[in-house]
């Protein structure tokens, strides 16, 4: 057997972390002889575990996968020290782990098990690597959840002083605080500002981003800080990391619950997303006129908002992946993108290429916001085809409006015992 049927398994902790090595049989009844260890969350137990690796006859960079769980700074400080000394890294869902366990009937729950079941895990799923974050994303990211803390500790002491403290010296502090988090707020939005304009890579996508009518500039910095390059996603694998996906909730023929979010992702995402769809659906008019669709097909205010969002996320992939331009809204509610360089022209057979919706010919308008780039006559493409359990295609369970038959009798009179006689 080689090293490419060898995981490793790692359970972080703040001050250890267990290493587990998933080998020989694959079973629920293999993982007690699995070979595990401990070592300090430090440099030097870093370097322990290299040695160990090499006493059991594994050469680091030469496993089938490391397999970590997402646990937040962590993970991330245990990544940052492997570097690039054990590798694959695959940082996994840790629900998706305690779901495995479960599986296997284990009722303990230790650092060692913990360790085991990561591993096999890892060798059973083999989950894809996952790429690090350049320091320019990870910074985003952490600037970005900082201030949306910031906002939510300055509303507090907003309502606080809201609520009219009859004190004077607790008024006096209050709006103290917010004057102090108000300056924190400016200092954290420059930063990120500093950030975006230092990465080439990053200063392109922000500037595509808010050239959509609706994405503005927090919603452009979560969607960087927290997803990083959108290029690395399929439409389905982004829709599901920020929860916008449906979870169907059905059995037999009694069970029918209503289908709902997901909420299985980012939440700073869904979060930013949600106050971007409220705005593009008033001032954006393909926004607008795709919300108005949904609406005439009875579907509530809700799921209306949910899929705009979701198609607000789609659009912003659509404009980083293709590398183009947004163009302004056409008066008859269709848009498109516009074109790019001949040479940067991506293959019609992508699945990535953008398709928007509606038919765009012989539509004008005015230059693109931000880059001034001309409209044109776009290409007539095939419209999205959002999928099958999209918002628009009743996938939140929106059932259809229920039509009674002209002939037929009103429940309460039935109960009644009235009758209704036709004319």
């Amino acid at each position: 057997m080689g090293d490419k049927d060898v995981w490793l398994g790692i359970d972080v902790a703040k001050g250890t972390f267990h290493a587990a090595l998933a080998c020989g049989e694959v079973s629920p009844r293999a993982w007690p002889k699995f070979a595990h260890a401990e070592f300090p969350h430090t440099e030097l137990g870093m370097r322990r575990l290299l040695r160990w690796l090499g006493g059991q006859g594994v050469s680091p960079l030469g496993l089938g996968g490391v397999c970590v769980e997402a646990t937040g700074r962590l993970g991330t400080r245990w990544r940052d020290m492997a570097g690039e000394r054990v590798t694959p890294v695959s940082v996994v869902n840790p629900g998706c782990v305690h779901a495995f366990s479960r599986s296997m009937g284990l009722r303990d729950k230790t650092d060692r098990v913990d360790a085991c079941v990561i591993a096999l895990f890892g060798r059973v799923m083999r989950p894809r690597p996952t790429p690090a974050p350049v320091p320019e994303e990870r910074a985003l990211r952490e600037l970005g959840r900082v201030h949306r803390a910031l906002l939510c500790e300055r509303l507090a002491w907003e309502q606080r002083l809201k609520d009219g403290p009859g004190t004077p010296l607790v008024r006096q502090m209050c709006a103290e605080m917010i004057r102090s988090i108000g300056g924190r707020l400016r200092r954290v939005e420059r930063r990120m500002d500093e950030v975006v304009c230092s990465h080439s890579r990053l200063a392109g996508d922000y500037a595509r981003l808010v050239g959509v009518k609706g994405i503005g500039r927090r919603t452009a910095l979560s969607l960087l800080g927290e997803f990083g390059d959108l290029r690395q996603y399929k439409r389905g694998e982004l829709v599901a990391l920020a929860g916008l996906c449906p979870r169907e909730y059905s059995s037999g023929t009694s069970v029918r619950r209503p289908a709902r979010l997901a909420k299985s992702g980012r939440g700073g995402v869904r979060a930013a997303l949600y106050m971007a769809a409220m705005s593009a659906s008033r001032s954006n008019p393909q926004i607008r006129a795709f919300a108005e669709r949904l609406k005439a097909r009875g579907k509530k205010p809700m799921q209306v908002l949910c899929a705009v969002m979701r198609k607000l996320l789609l659009m912003a992939r659509a404009v980083v992946v293709g590398d183009r331009e947004y163009s302004p809204h056409y008066p008859g509610g269709a848009a498109c993108v516009a074109p790019p360089a001949p040479d940067m022209i991506p293959d019609a057979r992508s699945e990535d290429r953008a398709t928007p919706e509606g038919d765009p010919s012989a539509a004008t308008g005015p230059k693109t916001q931000g880059w001034g780039a001309d409209t044109f006559h776009a290409p007539s493409h095939p419209p999205l085809r959002i999928g099958r359990n999209a918002v628009n295609s009743g996938g939140l369970g929106a059932k259809p409006p229920r039509t009674r038959p002209k002939d037929a009798v009103p429940t309460r009179q039935k109960r009644a015992g009235k009758t209704v006689q036709k004319t």
